[in-house]
């Protein structure tokens, strides 16, 4: 539900003038790179 919410949010909100800290924080972390998995069950 997070990627469809931020979807709309850039369709509603191109230019991203609406933001606050939560907004922030969430795209920052969304916008990351997936870290390889540096281990393995076994």
């Amino acid at each position: 539900m997070l990627g469809a919410f931020l979807a709309e949010k850039r369709r509603y909100d191109p230019g991203e003038r609406l933001l606050d800290p939560w907004y922030r924080g969430v795209r920052s972390l969304w916008r990351r790179e997936a870290c390889a998995v540096r281990w393995s069950r076994g």
